[in-house]
């Protein structure tokens, strides 16, 4: 509302005026007191609401006020607040930086105390340490008390598309190229290098080519064919020789000579005694002999030794059928841990499937008189015996390592001597140069035909196939020893005139036999066309048309 605004009054009617003049003046004056009386009120009005609004204004303002002081004090403190924010977040934050720098150093305490603590617990656990074990495995040890590092998979980083993981020399797997090792025969077209050289039989040096001469040995040497009375100073009564190298001789029945390296030494061993000299003394070539004894009567025994002949055991053997008078004569072993001994005048034979740890007895179906003489078996589950059965000369079979034998074939002579190499070739000796032989292994009767062993006289007491030679034994006139090529071709052995009774492999080409000198063995070595001391032979494989043989001789040039 705005304020009134008052006009001026008019001129007050005065008693000096005249009577004319008095009632205008008085007119005047008073038709002005209505509209002066409006505006008073209006006046009025306006005051009171002006009145109350500056009173209201004043409350606001001191509201206002008072709100603005409370907004002081609020932003003073807010101030305050914020600048103690400002100092404890600088304190804060230093606190944490220091926070943060304490932590990283408690885990790298933790770390290094979690790794001692690991390293304590693979110590306590036989766990060795990881450092410098790239591409190592680990493994439990020989003996299985501990954990050990041994090379794992090389690294396959450096190997190459084709090649294989090879085992070197020093035990450590390597990437290479499988056939293509030192020693390796390699039959091609073309020329493979200088680190092959041609597998034509020619002579090398040992010095220039000694990874070589390591792998391939002494070859080429002529066996069987040079042979010499043996000096193995002591007592022959009996011996047996194992490829492996080793040479048992029975000197006594508590002692007997011993010599591994195909008899450059020997040593005298001490054994339980055996009662009586030997019938038989056999091995199977891996470190099992047996010692048979001859006794007629109880006990009967044998020796036993699984250590290559250095220590030996008794062994208990069943009695023979016929009691007194007969003996166990002739050992045989047949593969499998199976052996087999043959008796005289008994029905029946001795069967050991540990070994020779136990033995048992079984029928082998010939008459009491006349047991088994001559056996042999192939290592793999077949055996022939042969004996006389009161009529004539039989054979007997069997393909269960002797479990059960069956009728097999007739003889026109005794058989005194019977081999087979292991591979399918077997010989029937029939007495003189007369024999049979079975290229089948001895698969039918009728796959044995009759041949002559040319140059032999008198009666063939043995036979041995020996580095793809079968060499004969002939007892009486004659020759002694008549070797066998593969080409057919026989020719006798001069210096063989006092071997005798039975051949004994040594491996290497070394032979060894009876001879009929007291207390001597005889011997044959390999005789070669080159000097074995500086020296050696390069294989000769059979020729193929249009390709060449080499062998690898080298790792680098």
């Amino acid at each position: 509302m705005v304020a009134p605004i008052f006009a001026p009054f008019p001129a007050a009617p005065s008693r000096a005026e005249g009577r004319d003049d008095f009632s205008p003046s008085a007119d005047t004056f008073a038709a002005a007191l209505p509209p002066f009386a409006l505006k008073m009120n209006l006046a009025i009005t306006w005051m009171a609401e002006t009145i109350t609004a500056v009173s209201g204004s004043q409350s606001a303002a001191a509201d206002s006020a008072s709100a603005a002081a409370q907004s002081a004090s609020t932003a003073n403190t807010a101030k305050l607040a914020a600048q103690k924010a400002v100092t404890d977040a600088s304190t804060a934050g230093a606190a944490q930086v220091q926070l943060a720098k304490d932590q990283v150093a408690l885990s790298v305490a933790a770390k290094e105390s979690a790794q001692a603590a690991a390293a304590a617990a693979q110590a306590a656990a036989g766990m060795p340490s990881i450092a410098g074990k790239a591409f190592m495995a680990l493994r439990v040890n020989a003996a299985g008390t501990g954990i050990e590092w041994a090379p794992g998979v090389p690294n396959t980083l450096v190997g190459k598309t084709g090649q294989s993981i090879m085992l070197g020399a020093d035990k450590v797997p390597y990437w290479g190229y499988a056939g293509q090792q030192i020693g390796d025969l390699l039959i091609t077209s073309r020329n493979p290098g200088s680190l092959y050289l041609p597998a034509n039989g020619s002579i090398r040096s040992q010095a220039a080519y000694p990874a070589l001469f390591a792998s391939v040995g002494l070859i080429g040497g002529a066996i069987g064919t040079a042979w010499a009375d043996y000096d193995f100073g002591g007592t022959n009564t009996g011996f047996a020789a194992s490829p492996s190298g080793t040479i048992i001789v029975v000197q006594s029945p508590t002692l007997i000579r011993r010599s591994s390296d195909r008899g450059q030494t020997w040593a005298n061993i001490a054994i339980t005694n055996l009662g009586n000299t030997p019938s038989d003394i056999k091995t199977d070539g891996n470190g099992t002999w047996i010692v048979l004894s001859s006794a007629n009567s109880a006990p009967f025994q044998c020796l036993r030794s699984t250590d290559d002949g250095l220590t030996w055991q008794v062994v208990t053997l069943p009695a023979t059928s016929s009691g007194a008078g007969g003996s166990w004569t002739k050992l045989l072993y047949c593969g499998n841990n199976v052996w087999i001994a043959t008796g005289n005048y008994t029905l029946t034979m001795l069967r050991s499937t540990n070994g020779g740890a136990s033995w048992a007895t079984f029928t082998h179906g010939y008459d009491v008189s006349n047991a088994p003489q001559t056996l042999a078996a192939n290592g793999t589950g077949t055996i022939l015996i042969c004996a006389y059965n009161g009529s004539n000369y039989t054979v007997k079979k069997s393909t269960d390592y002797g479990a059960s034998f069956i009728n097999f074939l007739t003889l026109s002579a005794q058989s005194n001597c019977m081999a087979t190499d292991g591979q399918g070739t077997w010989i029937i000796g029939l007495g003189g140069a007369n024999a049979l032989r079975s290229f089948d292994d001895a698969a039918s009767s009728s796959g044995f035909t009759a041949f002559t062993i040319t140059g032999g006289v008198g009666g063939n007491s043995d036979i041995i196939f020996v580095g793809g030679l079968i060499l004969y034994m002939f007892t009486g006139s004659g020759s002694k020893v008549i070797i066998h090529a593969p080409n057919g071709s026989v020719s006798p052995q001069g210096s063989a005139a006092n071997v005798v009774g039975r051949f004994g492999n040594a491996g290497n080409g070394t032979i060894f036999a009876g001879s009929t000198t007291a207390n001597r063995l005889s011997r044959s070595v390999q005789q070669f066309g080159y000097d074995t001391a500086t020296q050696f032979a390069l294989p000769n494989p059979q020729p193929v048309i249009g390709v060449t043989a080499y062998i690898k001789a080298l790792e680098a040039a």
